[in-house]
C-alpha cells in the first residue's frame, strides 16, 4: 500500500497520511501511480480550501498582478464586503488598508515571504480597524499566487488600552481613598466644635447657621463614606447565610423610616436556600435600595419587598411606585457619581452593583412610569 504526503503553504506542517488504494486486476504500476497522484490532489484541494475559508485570520489570494482571486469567510464577516465587492478591488494594499510608514514595509523576498507590517483597515460600515500584514508567494497547480494575511488586533489594542485605563483609576482611586480619610478628621473636628458653640446663650443669634454648617459637614462626611466603601477592596464572601433572614432583621428599621416619610412597606419573604454573603455588605446593600425606593415616591406610595427562589437564584426584588427611569438613566445606572436626585451623592446604587459583583450576583431592573421592580439575583450554593 503507498504512503502519499501533502502539505499547505497555509501555517499547515507537513504531514503524512495513509491512503488506502486498491488495485484492479490488470492496472499497471503507472495507472496506479497516476491514481495516487489524483488521491493525492484532491486531498490537498480539499484541505487548502477547508483551511483557507475556515481561518479566524483575514486571508486574501491575488495574482502576481496584484488581482484578487479570492478572500475567505473572515474577511467578510471582518469588514462587511461581499466575495464580489472585494474581487472588483484590483489590490488590497490600495484600496483597502493602509501600510504605516514606520512598519519597515518590505517587498516579496526571494523565499516568497515578507515579515510584518503594522496596517489600518476600513471595515464598509467605516469602522477603522488594525491588524498585522503579512504576504506570502504561494504555488497552486504550478501558478504563482500571492497570499496576503491580515491579523485583527483590534480587540486586543482596546483591552490592552481598557487595562491601561483601569490600572489608572485604581491608583487615581487609592490616591483618592487615601485623600478621603484625611479629609473627614478635621471635619470631625468642626463638627464638634459647632456642637460646642450651639450650646452657649450668647451665640443663639446664629444657632440656625449652625445647623446648616452641621448638615453640610454630615453631607459631606456622607459622601466620603460612600466613596470609601465603594473604592474597598474586599474580598469575596466565603460564608453561609440566609437572605430572608437579614431582611426579617431589617424590617422593623425599614418600618419606621417609610413611616416617617408617610411611606408604606410591604413585604412577601419566601424561604429561600442559603447562600454565600457578607451579612454587613448585603444589609448595606437592601438599605440602599429601599432608601432609594422610599425617596423615589411621594407621600402615600408604597414599596414592596419580596425574597423567593428562582431556576439558580435567590432573588430580592424591590417594588416602588416612583416615575420610574428614563432610558438615559437606565443606561448610566451603577456609574459613579451618576445621580437622579437633586441632593444624591450617586454612589449609593454604585455601591450596590459592588457589592452584588462579589457575590456573583445580578442586579435587573424593570422600570415604567409608576412601578419600578429592581431585582438582585443571587446564585444558590450548588450553582457556584
Amino acid at each position: 500500500m503507498p504512503t502519499v504526503k501533502w502539505y499547505s503553504s497555509l501555517g499547515l506542517q507537513r504531514k503524512s497520511c495513509s491512503i488506502k488504494i486498491q488495485k484492479s486486476k490488470g492496472m499497471s504500476e503507472p495507472q496506479l501511480d497516476k491514481q495516487s497522484n489524483q488521491e493525492n490532489l484532491i486531498l490537498s484541494k480539499a484541505l487548502f480550501s477547508k483551511t483557507f475559508h475556515n481561518n479566524p485570520n483575514l486571508l486574501f489570494i491575488s495574482n502576481i498582478d496584484g488581482k484578487l482571486i479570492d478572500v475567505n469567510k473572515a474577511a467578510i464577516n471582518s469588514t462587511g464586503y461581499t466575495r464580489d465587492e472585494f474581487l472588483k478591488m484590483s489590490d488590497i494594499q490600495k484600496n483597502f488598508c493602509i501600510v504605516k510608514e514606520d512598519s519597515h514595509t518590505q517587498s516579496v523576498s526571494d523565499d516568497g515571504k515578507t515579515g510584518n507590517k503594522w496596517v489600518t483597515f476600513q471595515t464598509k460600515a467605516g469602522e477603522i480597524k488594525k491588524g498585522i500584514l503579512t504576504v506570502e508567494n504561494i504555488d497552486i497547480n504550478g501558478n504563482i499566487y500571492v497570499l496576503q494575511e491580515i491579523v485583527d488586533i483590534t480587540g486586543k489594542n482596546k483591552f490592552n488600552q481598557e487595562m491601561e485605563h483601569l490600572d489608572r483609576l485604581s491608583i487615581v482611586g487609592k490616591m483618592a481613598a487615601s485623600i478621603a480619610h484625611e479629609v473627614r478628621n478635621p471635619l470631625t473636628t468642626v463638627r464638634g466644635f459647632l456642637q460646642l458653640l450651639q450650646k452657649k446663650e450668647d451665640c443663639s443669634p446664629y444657632m440656625d447657621y449652625f445647623k446648616i454648617m452641621i448638615d453640610e459637614i454630615d453631607r459631606a462626611n456622607l459622601i466620603i463614606s460612600e466613596f470609601l466603601s465603594f473604592a474597598g477592596n474586599k474580598n469575596k464572601p466565603s460564608s453561609k447565610g440566609n437572605l430572608k433572614n437579614i431582611i426579617e432583621n431589617l424590617l422593623p428599621l425599614l418600618y419606621a423610616n417609610s413611616t416617617q416619610d408617610g411611606k408604606d412597606i410591604n413585604s412577601k419573604l419566601l424561604d429561600v436556600p442559603n447562600i454565600l454573603l457578607d451579612q454587613s455588605e448585603v444589609r448595606q446593600l437592601v438599605l440602599n435600595l429601599v432608601r432609594n425606593g422610599l425617596e423615589a415616591m411621594n407621600k402615600g406610595g408604597t414599596l414592596t419587598v419580596n425574597t423567593y427562589a428562582e431556576n439558580s437564584y435567590v432573588v430580592l426584588s424591590i417594588i416602588d411606585e416612583g416615575p420610574g427611569f428614563s432610558k438615559e438613566a437606565l443606561d448610566n445606572l451603577g456609574n459613579p457619581f451618576f445621580t437622579t436626585k437633586d441632593k444624591g451623592t450617586g454612589l449609593g446604587l454604585s455601591i450596590c452593583y459592588s457589592i452584588a459583583r462579589r457575590h456573583n450576583a445580578i442586579i435587573e431592573i424593570d422600570s415604567i412610569p409608576g412601578k419600578t421592580n429592581i431585582m438582585v439575583k443571587f446564585p444558590i450554593l450548588d450553582q457556584l
